[in-house]
């Protein structure tokens, strides 16, 4: 039996510009940088990642980012939770929720 190959699914013009708002504000956060992953922004607090942002590409939701989760987790997929963002008036959640991983990712 063949393994069905993992689609990384498109993201719209709209996502992809909110996504740029969400990285511009946290490149300005101590110790921040961005590197570039399947066709999504990976973010990290010193060396420890803690979201993914889509750029051309998502991971299974195409306008949603992904945020490392505080839960525990018996996987790596368990590890990280989905949140849409497909207006400005998600903006606000979707960086709070960072903020929040952020704060956990301490170096």
């Amino acid at each position: 039996m063949e393994k069905k190959r993992f689609a990384f699914p498109k993201t719209s013009e709209e996502m992809r510009r909110l996504s740029v708002l969400l990285e511009d504000e946290m490149k300005r956060w101590p110790g921040v940088r961005t590197g570039k992953m399947f066709g999504m922004v990976s973010v990290y607090r010193g060396d420890r990642i803690f979201a993914f942002l889509p750029a051309t590409r998502g991971l299974e939701h195409a306008n949603s980012i992904m945020i490392k989760s505080e839960r525990p987790a018996k996987s790596e997929s368990e590890k990280w939770e989905w949140l849409e963002v497909s207006s400005d008036a998600d903006l606000t959640e979707a960086l709070r929720r960072l903020d929040q991983a952020y704060l956990r990712a301490k170096v």
